[in-house]
């Protein structure tokens, strides 16, 4: 098979892989391990999910926000480094063990905390006044009727 180059010459299709071949192998050559490594690390990070790595390896970037994303990533990684560093040394010094009772508890017997109940409306202090009925019930204990 036959197909024309751009010079309007006639090439057979054999002898233009063998060109291509050629080219991509002095091409590599020329490039170096540098530039193969760069190409690597450019197409991670255009398709890595870490946020902001794919803002470092985009080309219509500018090298600012490129310097910026990249030091934000890093601040990133140090500091997560850092938490998970304190959570394992509390875990190292105190690890948590978790048991289930085999005794059951009554509900009545667990502690809860207070509770205090705020409503938005406010009483009439006519018809019920709490601190009087607070203050009775602090004097006389056992004199108390049902109704206060």
């Amino acid at each position: 098979m036959w197909r024309h180059s751009r010079s309007d010459s006639r090439v057979s299709a054999d002898d233009m892989e063998k060109e291509q071949n050629i080219s991509n192998e002095v091409l590599k050559k020329k490039r170096g391990k540098r530039s193969i490594i760069k190409d690597y690390l450019i197409d991670f990070t255009a398709n890595s999910n870490l946020h902001g790595l794919k803002y470092i390896g985009e080309t219509n970037r500018t090298w600012i926000e490129k310097i910026f994303w990249l030091f934000m990533f890093i601040c990133c990684v140090v500091l997560c480094s850092g938490l998970i560093r304190k959570v394992w040394i509390k875990w190292n010094e105190s690890p948590v063990i978790v048991s289930f009772a085999e005794n059951p508890t009554p509900v009545w017997q667990i502690p809860y905390p207070a509770v205090t109940v705020c409503f938005e409306t406010k009483a009439m202090q006519r018809k019920f006044n709490f601190t009087e009925y607070f203050h009775l019930y602090m004097e006389n204990k056992d004199n108390l009727t049902e109704y206060e």
